[in-house]
């Protein structure tokens, strides 16, 4: 094998091994909840009830805005039934998952970030956009004019 192969044969292999690591550390990979112009949650699930970490940077700049670390939560409630374990899974049930969540603060309405979420040697890497803000409380930035809710 030429030099020249080899070394792609070893780029590849470590990007694969990369991608199969995160793919291992994250059950559910991040997603966002609960958003408002100043702040959003970011939920992800692991098989591991192991730490992960949050870190939050303006779009364009290396200046951390938000740091935290998520505090794994057992999640039976996302447990299969016997049944199910029985017909899916051979009687061998798969193992429970943890729940993280973390409410990124300090966001700008409307701003752009980078986001970094980092579990075990595996990191997710994405945008995130702030809500934008609301001209008034209770009054939607659609609408010309607020309006009565009703069946609240």
């Amino acid at each position: 094998m030429s030099p020249r192969w080899r070394s792609t044969a070893i780029a590849v292999l470590a990007l694969l091994w990369s991608c199969l690591s995160a793919r291992a550390q994250f059950r559910v990979p991040p997603y966002l909840q609960n958003p408002s112009p100043h702040e959003v949650t970011i939920l992800w699930f692991t098989v591991a009830a192991v730490p992960g970490a949050v870190r939050v940077r303006p779009e364009g700049t290396e200046k951390i805005v938000f740091e935290a670390g998520s505090a794994p939560q057992a999640a039976p409630e996302l447990s299969y039934t016997d049944w199910e374990i029985e017909t899916f899974f051979n009687g061998a049930a798969p193992p429970a998952l943890h729940r993280h969540e973390v409410r990124v603060t300090g966001l700008q309405p409307g701003g752009r970030y980078r986001c970094e979420v980092r579990q075990g040697d595996a990191a997710f890497r994405g945008l995130l956009h702030a809500a934008p803000s609301c001209p008034q409380p209770g009054w939607p930035a659609s609408l010309p004019e607020p309006v009565a809710w009703s069946g609240m």
